[in-house]
């Protein structure tokens, strides 16, 4: 009875990677949207009044006034503006 249910899983996850390494073409935008998604989580953002950049999803970003907000693409670009490294959201 196990033997069964080990040929039968096997089975299932052979399906499952056939239906998945045979992917349609048009699958290639999503793998764009996902790069451009990479590039966006890249940016960060720091206040004018502070010496700190964050992550757009950190919750200390969310604390910054709009008027404050100073958007860097790359953590490098907030760091020769003299920022430092948000401690808990790590950019």
């Amino acid at each position: 009875m196990q033997r069964n249910i080990a040929l039968v899983l096997c089975a299932v996850f052979f399906a499952i990677a056939l239906l998945f390494a045979t992917r349609p073409a048009s699958a290639a935008p999503a793998a764009k949207a996902a790069v451009v998604s990479a590039q966006r989580a890249e940016e960060v953002v720091a206040s004018a009044n502070s010496d700190k950049y964050h992550r757009l999803t950190c919750d200390y970003a969310d604390n910054i006034l709009e008027e404050n907000k100073v958007y860097y693409k790359t953590p490098t670009d907030a760091e020769r503006d003299d920022k430092y490294a948000c401690s808990v959201c790590r950019p």
